[in-house]
C-alpha cells in the first residue's frame, strides 16, 4: 500500500483539494467566483482563500511522502516521484490548475439559487433558529446561509425598550396578547384553522378591541373598504 491514492497529476492535485476541503468550498458559475465557509454561514470569496486552501493541499502532498514507510521497491519509487511532484505542485500554474479542474468535481459548482433559500431559518452567531419552533441547532455546511446576525440567539432574553413602546401604545393588556403572537391576529386564525366559527369569533373579538382603543384616540379615526381603522383627514379631537 503506498498510502496515497490520488494519482500524481494536475487532477489527482484536484481530487486532494476536493477531499480535503470540498465540504467548505463551492463554486458558482453564473458569478465566476468562489464561496467559502467560514464555520457560520457562506461567503464569497474575496480574500484568496481557496487559493490558501490550494496551497495547503500541496504542502500536505509532501508530508504525506515524509510519513510514507515503504517496504518495497515500489513503495520507495512512490515515496520518490511524490517528493518530487510536491515540489514542482508548488508552481503557480499547477495551482492554477487544480483550482481549475476542483470546479467540476462533484458538489462544487453550484448555482446561487440554492444560498439562502430558507426563510423559515435565522443565522445567529451561537447557531442557526428554525423559526417555527425557535429550535436553536448547530451550524452545519448545509444550511447554505450566506448572512449571520452578529449577536448570539437567547430565547430567555427580554426586550424592555419593545415592550415598554407596546405598552405605550396599547394600554389594553387583551391587545398586547393578541398582538404579542406571531402575525397577530393571523397567528391566532393559525392555531383556529379550518375552523369558520372560531375565525369569525376571532376577528369580531380583536375589531371590538380596536374599536375601544379608537375610541380613545386624540385623532378621528375611521373605516376603511377593507375594515381597517385609519386616521381621518381632520382636526384633533376637542380643538
Amino acid at each position: 500500500m503506498t498510502g496515497d491514492p490520488f494519482d500524481l497529476t494536475d487532477l489527482g492535485n484536484a481530487k486532494r483539494l476536493h477531499c480535503q476541503h470540498g465540504s467548505v468550498i463551492r463554486f458558482v458559475p453564473a458569478e465566476n467566483a468562489f464561496y467559502v465557509y467560514d464555520g457560520g454561514c457562506w461567503h464569497r470569496d474575496e480574500t484568496g482563500e481557496v487559493e490558501r486552501r490550494a496551497k495547503d493541499t500541496v504542502l500536505q502532498i509532501g508530508e504525506a511522502a515524509r510519513r510514507m514507510h515503504p517496504n518495497s521497491a515500489e513503495g520507495i519509487e512512490r515515496q520518490k516521484l511524490m517528493g518530487k511532484w510536491a515540489i514542482h505542485s508548488q508552481a503557480a500554474q499547477r495551482i492554477r490548475a487544480m483550482i481549475d479542474l476542483v470546479k467540476s468535481e462533484p458538489g462544487i459548482s453550484v448555482p446561487h439559487e440554492i444560498f439562502d433559500r430558507e426563510p423559515g431559518r435565522l443565522n445567529f452567531q451561537n447557531g442557526i433558529v428554525d423559526l417555527q419552533n425557535s429550535i436553536l441547532c448547530p451550524h452545519r455546511p448545509e444550511h447554505n446561509v450566506t448572512k449571520c446576525i452578529d449577536v448570539d440567539y437567547d430565547p430567555d432574553a427580554t426586550a424592555p425598550t419593545w415592550e415598554a413602546f407596546l405598552e405605550r401604545i396599547m394600554p389594553s393588556v387583551e391587545m398586547r396578547e393578541i398582538s404579542s403572537t406571531r402575525n397577530g391576529l393571523h397567528g391566532v386564525w393559525e392555531r383556529v384553522g379550518t375552523n369558520h366559527l372560531l375565525r369569525r369569533r376571532s376577528r369580531r373579538e380583536w375589531q371590538k378591541l380596536v374599536s375601544r382603543r379608537a375610541a380613545t384616540c386624540p385623532w378621528p379615526l375611521r373605516r376603511n373598504d377593507g375594515g381597517s381603522y385609519i386616521r381621518d383627514t381632520g382636526q384633533r379631537r376637542g380643538a
